[in-house]
């Protein structure tokens, strides 16, 4: 799960955000953009550092080659006291 910083625990952040992941070739993250917010900037950040930490099998074109691609990338931080 993702980790985010106790204060944002503490005032009780829950949400869920997706970024899309580019992918190149190689398999290698080429770039994250913010596709949906949880509209908690911790819990964003959290699900960005762990987005760029994944790693990622690269898409493939209609002849089985190697290609760069999308995928949405959803993480959720849910807590319940």
């Amino acid at each position: 799960g993702l980790d985010i910083p106790q204060a944002a625990k503490d005032e009780g952040h829950n949400g869920s955000v997706t970024f899309v992941a580019t992918v190149g070739v190689d398999g290698i993250l080429i770039g994250l953009a913010l596709k949906e917010s949880s509209m908690s900037s911790a819990i964003d950040e959290a699900a960005a550092a762990r987005a760029r930490a994944l790693r990622y099998w690269p898409a493939t074109d209609n002849d089985g080659n190697k290609a760069v691609g999308e995928v949405n990338v959803r993480m959720t931080y849910a807590r319940y006291d």
